[in-house]
């Protein structure tokens, strides 16, 4: 997060994870954050689908704020069970 201009740290998402085909799980991280500019939590997005590998945006809410903007998020991947 510091990374993309965005000062202190995310928090804790909130984790899915569910075995929709056989040997492998889609696992899903909600965020909601809000920061004072928009254009590091964009960055944030295209930091983290392209630093960690196979993970994309799965869907994308922005909303602007009286003071801020407020910015949830879906991202996915999917994982080997065995």
């Amino acid at each position: 997060a510091e990374d993309a201009g965005i000062e202190g740290s995310l928090p804790f998402p909130k984790e899915d994870r569910r075995p929709d085909i056989p040997g492998a799980n889609r696992v899903t991280f909600q965020y909601t954050i809000t920061n004072d500019e928009l254009g590091p939590m964009l960055a944030l997005l295209r930091s983290a689908t392209e630093q960690i590998p196979g993970t994309h945006i799965s869907s994308l809410r922005v909303v602007p704020k009286r003071e801020e903007w407020e910015m949830s998020t879906t991202f996915e991947r999917w994982e080997r069970t065995n």
